[in-house]
């Protein structure tokens, strides 16, 4: 119905409505990950995803779907292997599970993703450390362990005894009961000396950077030894016992090294013969710092190392993105002691460059006859910038302005419609300006009113439009009736809403009356020759 005339009283009009329904379809994916940890650390995982969806029948009044048909998918079976000297763990979504493979599974929309996690645990193992000596077993320690579990050994010496051999630290526990072996650990008994009286000296003669030598003595008495067993008390007596030179420590003099810092410790037997050392002193090694300084700032410390006396190159360069305000020496030559790091006055290395940011106006056509035309005004604007290399902070001068991008456009006038915006003016561009959007519409003008069907109301101004002139009844829109004496206070994208039809076929009301006014027009025009219109 697209219109109605009252007639007198009230009427009651009834409305029949039916559900909106359509055929919808789901699809899923249910998906079944089986983790794999073997014994050796790796982990395998195998990824089986199904394929299932359905069909049913949504009502979007009540919001339910009813299915009504569904296909289905598999996960298909894995086998699990056992392996030797293992207990396999299946676990099912974090579940332990007694299952020992993976059963094939129909799979459908309603079935979640399912993992499977599976790992091995060593079984129980145990060997015997076995302590030796000779053939006599002295004690046994048991080792206790899981299959391919590694454990240390704990092997120490008993009381009074002595490891001859390399017993292993740790040991790893086979699969197989017959490849696990004892440890055997190879004794000796421990034994200590006594001694008769022998003297051995040892004469150490430092001389100074300056020619002076000082001697220093060291004499050793030997004894003559007998070898006591600790296990068994008994005593057996060997020749001369052993001693030692104790070590001697050579005076340190600042800036040198001497050629022998240390005199170590020496074993002394009945066979050493007295013995001279002669020790003197070499430049020492010194060393000092280059420290790259930003005002208070360390930016980079890089070490000079020579010898007293020595002169070498400091080789000093700028570190990156800075440049050296003082003048630090090119050499240096160290001193026996009271060396001074060098220090390295750094400035920042300053970079001048250029911003640009471009601004854009997008004017779109719409034109009658569907086709958009699009002109982009593309605005460049620029800024001086100053940059800090060390920092990275920058310092910016004033944007400039683009008087010239931005142009007055003017659409074109088309015969029959009528554009607005009429005129895009022209607009200098600052910084402050933000990209904009202009969207033009053509809209129709109407076809003038026809005295013979139609005629304007003179108290309401509305467009009276006849029974017949629209297909129904009569009807009064006082909108059209604006529009038409330009009376419209709606914005251009509202007139465009008012005289566009949407693709849903809804009429606004000032639709019908301009159609009521066009009908009126064609009937008046019947007598009339009809003209080809471009």
């Amino acid at each position: 119905m697209n219109g109605f005339t009252f007639a007198n009283g009230n009427q009651t009009f009834t409305v029949h409505l039916i559900h909106l329904k359509d055929t919808v379809f789901e699809f899923k994916q249910p998906t079944r990950t089986i983790n794999i940890k073997h014994p050796d650390g790796r982990i395998e995982t195998i990824v089986q995803r199904g394929m299932t969806d359905r069909k049913g029948i949504i009502d979007y009044a009540t919001g339910k779907t009813t299915w009504t048909s569904e296909a289905t998918d598999r996960w298909l079976d894995y086998p699990l292997t056992p392996i030797a000297g293992y207990t396999m763990e299946v676990k099912v979504d974090g579940q332990p599970s007694t299952i020992t493979e993976i059963p094939l599974v129909t799979v459908n929309n309603n079935t979640k993703d399912q993992t499977i996690d599976v790992s091995y645990l060593g079984e129980e193992r145990n060997i015997s450390v076995v302590y030796k000596y000779g053939n006599t077993v002295i004690k046994t320690d048991p080792l206790n362990g899981r299959v391919g579990e590694t454990v240390a050994t704990n092997i120490s010496a008993p009381a009074n005894y002595r490891i001859t051999n390399n017993p292993a630290a740790s040991y790893t526990f086979k699969a197989k009961k017959a490849d696990n072996h004892d440890i055997i650990v190879e004794l000796a008994h421990v034994t200590h000396e006594t001694s008769d009286t022998k003297t051995i000296t040892r004469t150490i003669n430092v001389t100074d950077p300056s020619g002076r030598t000082t001697t220093t003595r060291q004499v050793v008495t030997l004894t003559r030894t007998g070898e006591v067993d600790q296990v068994t008390g008994d005593i057996n007596w060997g020749a001369w016992s052993t001693g030692s030179w104790p070590e001697f420590t050579t005076p340190t003099i600042t800036g040198y090294v001497p050629t022998i810092a240390v005199v170590g410790q020496q074993a002394v037997t009945s066979t050493t013969a007295d013995t001279t050392v002669n020790i003197s002193y070499l430049a020492a090694d010194q060393s000092i710092n280059i420290i790259y300084m930003d005002g208070s700032q360390v930016v980079q410390v890089v070490p000079l190392s020579g010898q007293t006396g020595e002169t070498v190159p400091t080789n000093i360069v700028a570190p990156a993105n800075y440049h050296i305000l003082n003048d630090p020496a090119s050499s240096y030559t160290f001193l026996p002691s009271g060396n001074h790091d060098i220090i390295v006055e750094l400035g920042h290395d300053i970079e001048h460059g250029q911003e640009t940011k471009t601004i854009t106006r997008t004017i779109n056509v719409y034109l009658p006859d569907g086709r958009v035309e699009t002109i982009k005004q593309v605005a460049t604007l620029h800024r001086s910038k100053t940059t800090d290399k060390v920092t990275g902070e920058s310092t910016y001068g004033p944007w400039s302005e683009d008087p010239n991008a931005w142009q007055e456009y003017v659409p074109a006038n088309i015969p029959g419609y009528t554009v607005d915006p009429a005129d895009v003016p022209a607009v200098v561009v600052t910084a402050d300006q933000q990209d904009v959007t202009v969207n033009i519409h053509y809209y129709a003008q109407p076809k003038p009113s026809v005295p013979d069907h139609n005629h304007i109301n003179d108290n309401t101004h509305a467009v009276i439009v006849p029974n017949g002139g629209n297909g129904g009844s009569g009807s009064v829109d006082q909108s059209g009736a604006d529009q038409l004496n330009g009376n419209s206070q709606t914005s251009a994208a509202g007139r465009g809403q008012d005289q566009r039809l949407p693709q849903t076929g809804a009429k606004k009301t000032s639709q019908v009356a301009v159609f009521g006014l066009l009908t009126a027009a064609l009937a008046g025009m019947l007598t009339l020759p009809l003209k080809k219109r471009y």
